[in-house]
């Protein structure tokens, strides 16, 4: 990686840190809201995040193929693994500094979300930035792996949210 795209790497790091801390003191200041709907909005912005690499609709130039293959996994990453970073960190600053006790529930979510985005960076580093093994190669496989992440997640994310919804958590 060159040192230029590591540092514009770093600074959208820092820069969906800080978003989601941002989201985060909002979210603190609406009260006792409910987690599950939280989760539905987030798994519906994967799914139509998906749905768009995978319709190939945007994806047709092979310009934009490797935007979408290379900064497209890259931003992935920060977006999974440092904007819920961020969204604690801003829900902490909630409670703490401006006493908005309701955001709580929040924080027996840390727990699933921390292993997902773990788990999610790790994924998309090894098949879709820098794939580790041969299948992965192709710039195709990858657009549809990123697709298929973000469709299934989505889907699964919506999934838990129905659940929690049921049991009324």
């Amino acid at each position: 990686m060159q040192k230029k795209t590591r540092y514009i790497q770093t600074l959208q790091d820092f820069l969906l840190f800080f978003l989601g801390t941002y989201i985060g003191i909002k979210l603190s200041q609406f009260g006792n809201f409910e987690v599950s709907k939280l989760f539905n909005i987030i798994g519906l912005t994967f799914d139509i995040f998906g749905v768009v690499i995978l319709s190939y609709v945007v994806i047709s130039n092979e310009k934009i193929k490797e935007i979408v293959s290379g900064w497209g996994a890259a931003t992935t990453i920060s977006i999974v693994g440092f904007m819920p970073i961020g969204l604690f960190l801003g829900a902490l600053i909630g409670i703490k500094f401006l006493g908005h006790e309701e955001v709580n529930n929040l924080f027996s979510y840390y727990l699933p979300i921390t292993v997902y985005a773990l788990l999610s960076a790790f994924f998309i580093e090894d098949t879709i930035l820098m794939p580790k093994f041969s299948v992965f190669k192709s710039q195709d496989t990858r657009i549809k792996v990123l697709g298929g992440f973000f469709l299934l997640s989505g889907l699964c994310i919506q999934l838990y949210a129905a659940v929690l919804d049921l049991l009324g958590k």
